[in-house]
């Protein structure tokens, strides 16, 4: 590729549009001075992005200002045209205003300069400029090795190299924090999955718990129900059975109180008889009747038997009802025979003087019978009413000996409550105790590595830096760099001089780079033995040589008060470690730092060696050197940066990184503890809380039982009190019935009395009839 063509618009004294065109074997541009052949080649510096050399204070300058006369130009336009060996063209445009504003185009598209720069690059084509052959000649040979190296295009390569690596570096840094974020993300991640499956889990089983705690509920209510449902049956069905014996009962008690009747009525007519016949018809009357009494007796003491054990003998009151119907047909044969003597014996009574006195006997004595028997039935109620009782009674201490195992049972489920809940209370504290540490850990295992992070951040800019202060060597002798690769594998080398120490003062930096001069080259090693190593090393590889300076025979003779007018002595102004401190009084001497050559006049000039701020140097010969110096033109390659303090630092971060870590791991398991240990007490806490719920239920039934069995005690204690109220009130009766009957046979006596002496004869003749009836 070649240039073609360039056009030239407001460019310094191109005012107008000026096209230059370079055919093919084109050799130079000629003409007088002033007519504007520099400027073409500014034109082609400033098209392709380059400012040093262009001869202007500013990029303003560059447009032309029109002359004594002349109206200046708004812009500067150059356009370059290039061609390839393909015959393509390619147009490069660069333009600038008067406000500082500057537009690169590539084919009339904006672009960018380092598009430009790439696009040209690799021409093998240079600009040398009117003063570059003069300055390479004067120049040192560092920097006439710079310019080679980019007239070679070494240089670029190495720029690209610096810049790859510089990106490279910043996405080795991006990358390395990127991982620890990731590392971290990836922590918490791990664990929020595990809290998120440890909350599905407890989902899922509390919805299983409440699908359980449902069916449980549902089959027990079934349960009941049914277990109501009978036992409302069985309740139907005793009382319809109740009912059943109550009816037969009354039956029963209808047929004996019928019997009492005719009994009555049998003695009436009995004592009739006996009074107005006598004899001995009427004596086996008598028996025949003491011998119905007892059988009526039976009946009734096996209807007895029947009323106590209707539930479990109906046979036997089938057989009972039987010899009843027996006993009434022989009481019917009796009923008719005695009917017939009464009527004989009524007809004879009619005869008889006292009739009247007879019925009031009778009448009594049939009071007295009826009377008699009434006491007999309160008697044996009161009997029934002892027995029934003594039942409840029973029932009642059976019932309370109930309430007192209810109770027992009530205070033991009380017991195991309040142990529950005490047992749950601790698990809960302590619950509540790790789920206060579980963030307190986690806050100070963020703080660790928030702080680890910003150490191997630290860690890595200084590994940086002494990287990059390391490589700094490799633009040294050789001699040097490799003395300084030996070093990673030779013990008692120290490194160079300039890596041992820092400038205590960034201003003084340049005056002590001068007073060092070659010093700072200069390698410091242990002792001789391990110089003389390093010197036979060099020799053998026949690499170089270099000064090296043993620290156990350097012997320096230093003056220790500085001249007045002096900032002190240059050796002062290093920070270095103690170690190395001969190192620097070997290497400044007496030396001392002035302001100015001012000062240093002041204080005499050829007596001192002594350096100026601005970096002048003054020998005790008298010899001065000076003049501008460019800082990053500094013959010296490398300044102080003391590389030992830095790998000193380096070693103390990797240590506290490594113990940092230590305690994260040691954070993180006791974190991972007591999530476990927290894990296992929610679990103890819920099925704490669910015993604690099963119980209080256990419990409440347990209550429930015994309040239904203290109504039944209630129950029973009125029942009890109605029999006794109703024993009491048939005992008061009894004994009125008691002096009733006593007065009644008081009377009876009298009437008896009364009617044996009225009618004896008549009553034997009576007697005697009775005993032929018979």
């Amino acid at each position: 590729m070649w240039l073609e063509k360039l056009e030239i618009h407001g460019f310094k004294s191109f005012k107008d549009k000026t096209v230059l065109e370079f055919p093919d074997r084109f050799t130079a541009i000629v003409g007088p001075n002033g007519s504007g052949k520099s400027n073409i080649i500014d034109s082609i510096c400033f098209v392709l992005g380059r400012s040093r050399g262009l001869r202007v204070n500013n990029m303003a300058e560059l447009i032309c200002n029109g002359g004594i006369n002349g109206k200046p130009s708004d812009f500067a336009r150059v356009s370059m045209f290039l061609r390839n060996e393909n015959g393509k063209r390619t147009k490069v445009t660069r333009e600038i205003t008067r406000d500082g504003r500057s537009i690169y185009k590539l084919d009339d598209r904006r672009t960018t300069r380092q598009e430009i720069i790439d696009l040209v690059g690799d021409f093998e084509y240079n600009i040398i400029l009117q003063d570059d052959v003069t300055k390479l000649i004067d120049m040192h040979p560092k920097q006439r090795r710079e310019i080679i190296d980019d007239l070679c295009g070494i240089r670029e390569y190495d720029e690209k190299k610096r810049k790859a690596l510089k990106e490279l570096e910043k996405v080795e840094n991006r990358i390395s924090e990127t991982r620890i974020v990731l590392g971290e993300k990836e922590g918490y991640l791990k664990q929020l999955k595990k809290e998120r499956d440890e909350a599905l889990k407890y989902q899922e089983l509390q919805r299983e718990l409440g699908n359980l705690k449902a069916s449980i509920l549902h089959k027990n209510i079934s349960k009941y129900r049914k277990k109501l449902e009978s036992l409302e049956s069985e309740i139907d069905r005793l009382n319809r059975e109740r009912g059943d014996k109550r009816k037969e009962m009354d039956k029963i008690r209808g047929e004996i109180e019928e019997m009492n009747s005719k009994l009555k009525e049998i003695n009436a007519e009995i004592l009739r008889i006996e009074e107005k016949k006598g004899g001995n018809e009427l004596q086996m009357m008598r028996e025949n009747l003491i011998r119905l009494e007892n059988q009526l007796q039976n009946s009734q003491n096996e209807l007895e038997n029947l009323k106590r054990e209707i539930s479990e003998k109906l046979e036997k009151k089938r057989t009972l009802e039987n010899e009843i119907r027996g006993i009434e047909s022989k009481l019917n044969m009796v009923d008719s025979k005695l009917e017939r003597m009464g009527f004989d014996i009524n007809k004879e009574m009619k005869r008889l003087p006292g009739v009247e006195l007879e019925d009031r006997i009778d009448n009594i004595k049939s009071k007295i019978f009826e009377l008699h028997s009434k006491v007999n039935l309160d008697i044996e109620r009161n009997e029934k009413g002892l027995e029934e009782l003594k039942e409840l009674e029973n029932k009642k201490l059976s019932l309370n000996l109930r309430i007192k195992e209810l109770l027992s049972k009530e205070k033991e489920l009380t017991k195991s409550i309040n142990d529950r809940i005490k047992e749950n209370k601790h698990n809960f504290q302590m619950y509540e105790e790790i789920k206060e540490k579980i963030p307190l850990i986690e806050r100070k295992r963020d703080d660790i590595i928030n702080r680890l992070s910003h150490l191997r951040v630290i860690l890595t800019e200084k590994r940086t830096r002494i990287n990059t202060l390391e490589s700094s060597t490799w633009g040294l002798r050789g001699a040097i760099s490799a003395i300084m690769r030996l070093k990673k594998v030779m013990d008692g080398i120290h490194g160079t001089v300039s890596q041992l120490g820092n400038v205590t003062n960034k201003d003084y930096e340049t005056a002590l780079n001068i007073a060092a001069g070659k010093g700072m080259e200069y390698i410091v090693v242990e002792n001789e033995d391990v110089a003389t190593k390093c010197i036979e090393y060099l020799r053998n590889k026949r690499i170089g040589r270099a000064t090296f300076l043993p620290l156990n025979r350097l012997n320096v003779k230093l003056m220790s008060v500085p001249p007045k007018g002096s900032l002190g002595f240059v050796r002062d102004f290093i920070k270095t470690r103690d170690k190395f401190r001969s190192v620097f009084g070997y290497i400044f001497g007496n030396t001392i730092l002035v302001e100015n050559l001012e000062s240093a006049k002041k204080i005499g000039i050829g007596k001192w060696r002594m350096v100026t701020l601005d970096g002048d140097l003054l020998l005790p010969s008298g010899a001065m050197t000076g003049g501008y110096l460019k800082r990053d033109k500094i013959a010296l390659s490398f300044s102080f940066s003391n590389t030992e303090e830095l790998e000193r630092e380096i070693k103390a971060l990797e240590r506290e990184i490594i113990e940092l870590d230590g305690e994260e791991q040691k954070l993180r398991m006791e974190r991972k503890k007591l999530e476990e240990r927290l894990s296992k007490l929610e679990l103890l806490v819920d099925n704490g809380k669910t015993d604690i719920e099963r119980i209080k239920l256990e419990k409440k039934g347990l209550m429930e039982k015994r309040d239904e069995l203290r109504e039944d005690i209630k129950g029973i204690d009125a029942r009890i009190l109605e029999i006794k109220r109703e024993i009491n009130e048939r005992n008061k009766e009894i004994k009125s019935i008691e002096r009733d009957i006593k007065t009644l046979e008081k009377n009876l006596e009298e009437l008896i009395s009364k009617r044996s002496k009225s009618g004896i004869e008549k009553l034997e003749r009576l007697r005697e009839n009775y005993r032929n009836l018979e």
